[in-house]
């Protein structure tokens, strides 16, 4: 399972209640936003495809643009569907989400603070120390061969001359 739904030992219930809550109302207001969506796409494509039947050509090129025409048939009404239940999702759970964020500044602020035993914090600053360790030795051996196939090829350390010295010719020099 996800670390996300098993918070850490530091939160309190309220803290994890406030969380519990804030997931639970982005997930409902995602399934409300994907219903009107639904519902929606489907009302704009059946209006759209009833108002095309009484408008005339020019009218319709005013709005559309160009001499095309539209298709109204099962295709596009799936379309429309599927585009107004996908707009609808995001826009409820972005929504909510961003109207319930002020419940969990508690939470975030307690996340800011170092938690950790003493010999965690060692534990930590021995893993940092041997991962810089590991990639200053990567960084010098990719660059220890990247110099070594530059000497082999015959190209210069030096990109001015692309490591081709031009000979002087002495007919040049008088």
């Amino acid at each position: 399972m996800s670390r996300a739904f098993t918070p850490p030992d530091s939160l309190s219930k309220e803290d994890r209640l406030a969380m519990a809550n804030l997931r639970r109302d982005v997930w409902t207001s995602g399934f409300k936003g994907l219903f009107y969506g639904l519902s929606s796409g489907f009302v704009l494509h059946t209006t759209a495809r009833f108002l095309d039947q009484y408008i005339d050509e020019s009218t319709k090129k005013k709005i559309i643009g160009s001499s095309r025409q539209i298709n109204f048939n099962r295709n596009t009404a799936f379309l429309s569907v599927l585009l107004g239940g996908a707009m609808g999702s995001f826009i409820g759970a972005t929504v909510a989400g961003k109207n319930g964020v002020h419940n969990l500044h508690r939470v975030m602020e307690k996340g800011k603070t170092d938690t950790s035993t003493p010999y965690q914090q060692v534990i930590n600053r021995a893993r940092e120390e041997d991962l810089e360790a590991e990639t200053r030795r990567t960084r010098r051996i990719a660059r220890r061969l990247t110099i070594a196939k530059h000497l082999e090829e015959g190209n210069g350390l030096s990109d001015s001359h692309g490591g081709h010295w031009l000979a002087e010719n002495d007919s040049d020099v008088k």
